[in-house]
């Protein structure tokens, strides 16, 4: 028997099925109908650039480092994730972006530490 969830979601979806039917599916062949009739939005393709996270700068000098940082290869991106490879703090890094960097083990820059790798490069 399909779950009342599922069974929701396929009315609100406009499903041709009556209450009745759609409490005799399984969840599973709700589902189906689902992706046949309302495939997911497709993502956009995903970098293959090193991703790069900027937090504690103000925005305009965070809008120059994220320049810098794109221009020299990185994808920007806003939040710490499980492919980044940098976190570059500045005066006020939030603490829940360092602590999850520190558990994820993602090397942390200061904005310093960055300029210098960015020379390097």
């Amino acid at each position: 028997m399909a779950s009342n969830h599922v069974i929701s979601m396929m009315v609100e979806k406009g499903a041709p099925f009556s209450r009745e039917q759609l409490e005799a599916m399984e969840d599973r062949d709700c589902w189906k109908w689902v992706y046949a009739n309302h495939p997911p939005k497709t993502k956009r393709p995903k970098s293959t650039k090193p991703e790069i996270c900027f937090t504690g700068f103000r925005p305009d000098k965070r809008s120059v480092l994220e320049s810098l940082a794109e221009n020299s290869g990185f994808h920007v991106v806003t939040s710490v994730t499980v492919k980044l490879k940098f976190l570059v703090t500045g005066e006020a890094p939030g603490p829940s972006k360092l602590e999850k960097a520190r558990e994820s083990r993602i090397e942390i820059l200061s904005e310093d530490d960055f300029l210098r790798k960015m020379t390097k490069a």
